[in-house]
């Protein structure tokens, strides 16, 4: 199962992805992410949402650095293709159909799913608390940030 994928996610594909939390799945945001779908570029991209819950829910929010524990739905827009001219077209699409989940999103995302960087995407991943937790936790344990690569939490 794990190298399942390992031929479509092979190195050298271009590939772009947002996701998040949600507490609810109301029909009208299915309804509008079915006619999103048919808006998608060429390529490989997708829209999916998983159930969030069982083991994920048994670990307090406030016990570890990851957020959005509560959140019954984990939502992704995946997109992947190889021809750069369409890196534009395709990263906006995927921004477009991450946005309309804005008004139902909770706080957090999963960190291995964010592809963008900077101190103000890390807070919005860990929400205000954990990520102030988490900096006096690096100034405590890594100073001169060695360990800085993906998703930074400066000292």
């Amino acid at each position: 199962m794990q190298r399942g994928a390992d031929e479509a996610m092979d190195w050298g594909h271009r590939f772009y992805m947002k996701s998040g939390f949600t507490a609810t799945m109301p029909d009208e945001l299915v309804e509008l992410w079915v006619g999103l779908t048919e808006s998608a570029p060429p390529g490989g991209c997708s829209i999916g949402a998983w159930p969030w819950d069982r083991a994920i829910w048994r670990v307090s929010d406030d016990d570890k650095a990851f957020t959005g524990r509560a959140a019954r739905f984990w939502l992704a827009v995946e997109s992947q293709w190889d021809d750069p001219s369409l890196d534009d077209e395709i990263r906006d699409w995927t921004r477009h159909v991450y946005d309309t989940v804005t008004p139902y999103r909770t706080t957090g995302r999963y960190v291995n799913d964010v592809v963008e960087s900077g101190d103000d995407v890390v807070r919005s991943v860990y929400g205000d608390a954990k990520y102030e937790r988490l900096v006096a936790l690096k100034c405590a344990w890594d100073p001169d940030n060695l360990f800085r690569m993906n998703q930074n939490i400066r000292p």
